[in-house]
């Protein structure tokens, strides 16, 4: 069977089977034909109007900067500390270096 044919079959089958059921409760009369009008409603209190804030408080935003501002500082304070051991390492290298040749010029 194609598509097509296999579409049309279950358009008529659910077809038939809406129009059981809108049959069977028009012959059970669960189907109400009478409308409530909105002065037979029971008068309900008004609700209150309560207003949402939107976006975040004073608070929220200096401790999120301070957060961050924290781990900015933490995460620079390791690189610098790093870069002024290997700045050290380089130097005392090269002060070696220097000395080795101071040596070698008074033999």
């Amino acid at each position: 069977m194609s598509i097509i044919s296999h579409a049309l079959l279950f358009y008529f089958l659910f077809e038939s089977l809406t129009q059981q059921h809108h049959q069977s409760q028009l012959s059970t009369g669960t189907v109400s034909a009478v409308r409530t009008l909105a002065t037979d409603a029971a008068a309900a209190a008004p609700a209150p109007v309560v207003v949402k804030k939107t976006g975040a408080s004073l608070w929220q935003r200096l401790s999120s900067f301070l957060v961050g501002a924290g781990l900015t500082a933490l995460g620079t304070q390791f690189y610098i500390l790093d870069e002024i051991r290997q700045g050290n390492r380089l130097m005392i290298r090269n002060q070696h270096e220097l000395e080795e040749r101071l040596r070698q010029l008074e033999k």
